[in-house]
């Protein structure tokens, strides 16, 4: 089994000098599910089912890391304990795995985290897509995460998407010449009390790294932009986190009405043996729970820019000006 690096690379999209892109081009070879695993608890067990596209026209092997959440957690090493898909996916197939976590990380469950998609050509070499990049094939996943009642898996579900992030779309303090160095998370609600009234509102935060310590600073708002609290976290290389938006701020309420974070890295540290020329980044979600049914809803992050036009549209002018249709 091939073990794999994960390194960040700022882009260079035409003129722009970004990790940022649209976030439904997720086509990679490297793709992050920033919330997975098989978990009980209460009278509920948690799921984790994914769907993977091969989207090449060869066989695609398909290995996965599995991550676990919480501030003592240490990924430094899950590349190098990756479990393969038991068979790999046909050009263009489309594959559900079902409790992902429990088929692969049986060793993992009760426990929380994150999953990291390698693809890679059967046969090929992807040690280094930098030196083999026909090797390292593009893949799309995204996953649903879900409950049901304990010891009664037809008893209905409750559950959430989350999508895939492909690896270049990370969050980078390197971009904040372009403005691109920050995301917001809107819909934030925090009223009622459980079980119940009310919302209740979860973020998650992913360091995309595995050669730098990051300092990740969550500012909390309301709807009009009174800054109602904020807090910064140490997150490990390849470290993730999940808590209330109490605890960034611990005022903060709603009351039919809505709020929004902003999520900043404020501060890398290279780990040792760490790649210095690599780019610090990470990904940021979250999820606004319902207190009565716990029904959830994900909470996408959101750029503050748009994407440079010469990214998306063709160019007609002798200029270089795109033409916008």
């Amino acid at each position: 089994m091939n073990v794999r690096r994960i390194t960040l690379i700022a882009l260079a999209i035409l003129a722009v000098a970004t990790a940022a892109t649209a976030s439904n081009f997720r086509a990679a070879d490297t793709v992050y599910l920033p919330s997975a695993g098989k978990v009980s608890s209460g009278s509920v067990v948690f799921v984790t089912d994914v769907y993977i596209t091969n989207l090449t026209t060869s066989k695609v092997v398909v290995s996965v890391a599995f991550g676990e959440t919480g501030p003592t957690a240490n990924n430094s090493q899950i590349t190098q304990n990756l479990k393969s898909l038991a068979t790999p996916l046909e050009a263009g197939e489309r594959r559900l795995v079902s409790d992902i976590t429990g088929t692969l990380f049986p060793e993992k469950d009760g426990k929380l985290g994150f999953l990291i998609f390698f693809a890679c050509k059967e046969g090929g070499n992807c040690t280094n897509c930098d030196d083999f990049p026909a090797d390292c094939s593009l893949i799309s996943v995204e996953g649903r995460i879900y409950s049901f009642p304990a010891g009664n898996p037809a008893g209905g579900t409750k559950g959430q998407l989350f999508f895939g992030y492909p690896w270049y779309s990370f969050v980078s303090p390197n971009d904040a010449a372009l403005q691109l160095d920050k995301v917001f998370i809107v819909g934030l609600r925090n009223e009622g009390t459980r079980p119940t009234s009310g919302y209740r509102t979860n973020f998650g935060i992913l360091n995309a790294s595995q050669d730098y310590n990051a300092t990740i600073k969550v500012s909390v708002y309301n709807g009009t932009g009174t800054l109602i609290g904020e807090k910064s976290y140490s997150v490990a290389a390849l470290g993730h986190l999940q808590a209330n938006i109490l605890d960034a701020a611990p005022n903060f309420t709603t009351s039919n009405s809505v709020g929004y974070a902003i999520i900043q890295q404020t501060g890398s540290t290279l780990v040792p043996g760490g790649c210095a020329e690599c780019t610090p980044g990470f990904f940021a979600f979250g999820s606004v729970l319902d207190n009565v049914t716990d029904d959830p809803t994900t909470l996408e992050s959101v750029y503050t820019q748009q994407l440079d036009i010469r990214c998306v549209y063709g160019s007609k002018r002798a200029d270089n000006h795109p033409v916008r249709r």
